[in-house]
Protein backbone atom coordinates (compact mmCIF):
# COMPACT_ATOMS: atom_id res chain seq x y z
CA UNK A 1 0.00 0.00 0.00
CA UNK A 2 1.20 3.84 -0.75
CA UNK A 3 1.08 5.86 2.32
CA UNK A 4 -1.45 8.44 2.79
CA UNK A 5 0.98 11.77 1.29
CA UNK A 6 2.58 9.63 -1.73
CA UNK A 7 -1.03 8.36 -2.54
CA UNK A 8 -2.47 12.03 -2.47
CA UNK A 9 0.31 13.09 -4.99
CA UNK A 10 -0.31 9.69 -7.39
CA UNK A 11 -4.49 10.77 -7.05
CA UNK A 12 -3.56 14.07 -8.52
CA UNK A 13 -0.99 13.56 -10.94
CA UNK A 14 -3.72 10.75 -12.37
CA UNK A 15 -6.41 13.60 -12.49
CA UNK A 16 -4.05 16.65 -13.87
CA UNK A 17 -3.26 13.56 -16.80
CA UNK A 18 -6.80 12.59 -17.37
CA UNK A 19 -8.05 16.89 -17.23
CA UNK A 20 -5.11 17.41 -19.81
CA UNK A 21 -6.08 14.57 -22.05
CA UNK A 22 -10.05 15.57 -22.05
CA UNK A 23 -9.59 18.75 -23.85
CA UNK A 24 -11.30 18.59 -27.08
CA UNK A 25 -10.40 21.97 -28.92
CA UNK A 26 -13.98 23.32 -28.97
CA UNK A 27 -13.16 27.04 -29.01
CA UNK A 28 -10.43 29.09 -29.67
CA UNK A 29 -9.77 29.40 -25.81
CA UNK A 30 -10.42 25.87 -25.05
CA UNK A 31 -7.30 24.28 -25.85
CA UNK A 32 -3.59 25.82 -25.41
CA UNK A 33 -2.60 24.22 -28.72
CA UNK A 34 -1.65 26.28 -32.59
CA UNK A 35 -3.36 25.37 -35.82
CA UNK A 36 -2.65 27.00 -39.34
CA UNK A 37 -5.18 27.64 -41.64
CA UNK A 38 -4.47 28.06 -45.80
CA UNK A 39 -7.44 29.43 -48.06
CA UNK A 40 -6.78 28.42 -51.22
CA UNK A 41 -8.41 30.43 -54.37
CA UNK A 42 -10.03 28.17 -56.49
CA UNK A 43 -12.72 30.41 -58.25
CA UNK A 44 -11.59 32.78 -61.55
CA UNK A 45 -11.66 35.98 -59.76
CA UNK A 46 -9.85 37.32 -56.68
CA UNK A 47 -10.31 37.12 -53.57
CA UNK A 48 -10.23 40.50 -51.33
CA UNK A 49 -11.62 39.52 -48.25
CA UNK A 50 -11.09 37.14 -45.65
CA UNK A 51 -13.35 36.56 -42.01
CA UNK A 52 -12.50 34.11 -39.66
CA UNK A 53 -14.46 33.85 -35.97
CA UNK A 54 -15.03 31.94 -33.33
CA UNK A 55 -18.34 29.63 -33.65
CA UNK A 56 -19.84 31.27 -30.59
CA UNK A 57 -18.92 34.69 -31.83
CA UNK A 58 -22.05 36.33 -33.76
CA UNK A 59 -19.95 39.01 -35.93
CA UNK A 60 -16.90 38.16 -38.54
CA UNK A 61 -14.62 40.48 -37.05
CA UNK A 62 -12.29 42.66 -39.45
CA UNK A 63 -10.87 41.37 -42.68
CA UNK A 64 -8.21 38.93 -42.10
CA UNK A 65 -6.69 39.56 -45.35
CA UNK A 66 -5.23 43.54 -44.79
CA UNK A 67 -3.75 44.86 -48.09
CA UNK A 68 -3.03 41.54 -49.46
CA UNK A 69 -5.08 39.50 -51.86
CA UNK A 70 -5.65 35.68 -52.88
CA UNK A 71 -5.57 35.55 -57.03
CA UNK A 72 -7.14 33.10 -58.53
CA UNK A 73 -4.94 29.89 -57.94
CA UNK A 74 -3.09 31.60 -55.08
CA UNK A 75 -3.05 30.49 -51.47
CA UNK A 76 -2.91 32.73 -47.90
CA UNK A 77 -1.47 30.94 -44.63
CA UNK A 78 -2.61 32.03 -40.80
CA UNK A 79 -0.25 30.32 -38.96
CA UNK A 80 -0.21 30.31 -34.58
CA UNK A 81 -4.06 30.42 -34.19
CA UNK A 82 -5.46 28.85 -31.06
CA UNK A 83 -7.16 25.57 -31.54
CA UNK A 84 -11.08 25.56 -31.77
CA UNK A 85 -14.01 25.91 -34.19
CA UNK A 86 -14.13 28.64 -36.44
CA UNK A 87 -16.12 29.98 -38.79
CA UNK A 88 -15.08 30.90 -42.45
CA UNK A 89 -15.94 33.32 -44.85
CA UNK A 90 -14.31 35.29 -48.06
CA UNK A 91 -15.46 37.83 -50.45
CA UNK A 92 -14.92 37.76 -54.39
CA UNK A 93 -14.28 40.85 -55.98
CA UNK A 94 -17.78 40.39 -57.56
CA UNK A 95 -19.72 40.58 -54.24
CA UNK A 96 -20.10 36.90 -54.43
CA UNK A 97 -19.04 35.49 -51.11
CA UNK A 98 -18.13 31.58 -49.58
CA UNK A 99 -18.72 30.80 -46.06
CA UNK A 100 -18.25 27.26 -44.17
CA UNK A 101 -19.11 26.71 -40.62
CA UNK A 102 -18.02 25.09 -37.80
CA UNK A 103 -14.65 24.40 -39.03
CA UNK A 104 -12.49 22.35 -36.41
CA UNK A 105 -8.97 23.72 -36.40
CA UNK A 106 -7.02 21.17 -34.43
CA UNK A 107 -3.48 21.68 -32.07
CA UNK A 108 -0.56 20.95 -34.39
CA UNK A 109 -2.34 20.97 -37.99
CA UNK A 110 -3.29 22.83 -41.01
CA UNK A 111 -7.14 23.39 -42.28
CA UNK A 112 -7.19 23.60 -46.04
CA UNK A 113 -10.21 25.39 -47.07
CA UNK A 114 -10.22 25.70 -51.47
CA UNK A 115 -13.71 27.62 -51.83
CA UNK A 116 -14.49 26.25 -55.29
CA UNK A 117 -15.93 28.53 -58.35
CA UNK A 118 -20.17 27.06 -57.20
CA UNK A 119 -19.50 27.56 -53.48
CA UNK A 120 -19.43 31.57 -54.07
CA UNK A 121 -23.24 33.12 -53.72
CA UNK A 122 -24.41 36.44 -54.17
CA UNK A 123 -24.55 38.54 -51.38
CA UNK A 124 -28.10 39.83 -50.29
CA UNK A 125 -28.12 43.86 -50.92
CA UNK A 126 -29.08 43.73 -46.96
CA UNK A 127 -26.17 42.07 -46.12
CA UNK A 128 -23.68 44.26 -47.85
CA UNK A 129 -20.65 46.49 -45.85
CA UNK A 130 -18.08 48.68 -46.19
CA UNK A 131 -14.97 46.50 -47.28
CA UNK A 132 -13.31 45.34 -44.36
CA UNK A 133 -15.68 46.52 -41.44
CA UNK A 134 -17.18 44.46 -39.06
CA UNK A 135 -20.03 42.08 -40.05
CA UNK A 136 -22.77 39.90 -38.39
CA UNK A 137 -23.03 36.85 -38.62
CA UNK A 138 -26.62 36.10 -40.66
CA UNK A 139 -26.69 32.42 -40.11
CA UNK A 140 -27.88 29.71 -37.84
CA UNK A 141 -24.81 27.32 -38.88
CA UNK A 142 -26.66 25.82 -41.55
CA UNK A 143 -24.60 27.76 -44.07
CA UNK A 144 -27.64 29.45 -45.43
CA UNK A 145 -27.71 32.71 -45.53
CA UNK A 146 -30.69 35.10 -44.52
Amino acid sequence: MIPSPLRFVAVALASLVTLTACDDDDGPTGGSGRASLRITNQAARTILFVYFSPCNDPTWGEDRLGDAVIAPGASFTWTELPAGCYDLRADLDDDRTSQDFEVQLRAGQRYEWRPAASSFVRQSIATRTAPGVALRKATAHTGATF
